[in-house]
C-alpha cells in the first residue's frame, strides 16, 4: 500500500459521527476511565484528521 495512514484513516472519530461515538461509548458505561480515554483518542483523531 502506498497511501499514508492518515489518508486511509476512516471512522466515527474522523467522520465526528456522535451518533456512533455515543453507542460505542455506551458500552464502556461501567468505565469512566475507558471512556475518557475513548473521548481523548477520538478527539486527537478528528483534531489531527480535519488540520490535514
Amino acid at each position: 500500500h502506498t497511501m499514508p495512514a492518515i489518508k486511509s484513516q476512516t471512522g466515527p472519530a474522523v467522520r465526528y459521527d456522535q451518533k456512533v461515538m455515543q453507542r460505542q461509548l455506551a458500552l464502556l458505561s461501567e468505565d469512566p476511565l475507558r471512556q475518557a480515554i475513548y473521548r481523548v483518542v477520538s478527539e486527537s483523531i478528528h483534531d489531527f484528521a480535519t488540520k490535514q
